[in-house]
Order: C-alpha cells, then structure tokens, then sequence
C-alpha cells in the first residue's frame, strides 16, 4: 500500500513536472508573438512620424512660394494702378470686386 501511495506521488509530480514545461514553452512562444507584433507596431508609428515631418516640410515649403506668388501680384497690380489712367482704374477696381464665375461644363 505504502509502495503504491509512493508511486502514485512519484507519478502526480512527473506528470506536474511534464506539464509545466509545456506551459513554460507556450508562454515563451505567446511572449514572442507579443513582442514581434508590437515590433510592428513601433514601425507604423515610426512611418507616421516620418510622414508628419515630411508634411510639415511640405507646408512651409508652400507657404513660402505662396508668399512669393502673392507678393509679385501685389507688385504688378501697383505698379498697373500708378501706371494707368483713373477711367482704367475704376474699370480695373469694378472687374476686380466682381466675381467671375464659369458654367459648369
């Protein structure tokens, strides 16, 4: 009796001992899993990052030939006032108030 109580004790641990190394191995499979995913994760927002300062780039950029661009419109259209008579200014300043809009097509 006391030798089968022994056996059964040795098998109860063996059997604990077996399936504890079968969950160490899942966790440490699951534990790798987690970290490649958030691997991925890390580089998505990485892009993103790279692509807002690139947009910002892109913003200032335009803003610059946007100032560029408005300022010799201003220029030139001084320059036409002073230039040009006070009939042709009134026409100018009427046609430039004056929204022109265009059919659809």
């Amino acid at each position: 009796m006391k030798m089968r109580r022994l056996l059964m004790l040795f098998a109860i641990v063996a059997a604990s001992i077996a399936a504890s190394g079968c969950g160490y191995n899942t966790l440490t499979t699951k534990h790798e899993a987690v970290k490649a995913k958030w691997a991925n994760v890390e580089t998505q927002l990485q892009r993103r990052a790279d692509l807002l300062n690139n947009l910002i780039e892109t913003a200032k950029l335009a803003g610059v030939q946007e100032q560029e661009v408005f300022g010799t419109i201003a220029k030139a259209r001084s320059q036409l006032l002073n230039e040009t008579p006070i009939l042709s200014r009134l026409r100018l300043s009427r046609q430039e108030s004056r929204p022109q809009f265009a059919a659809p097509r």
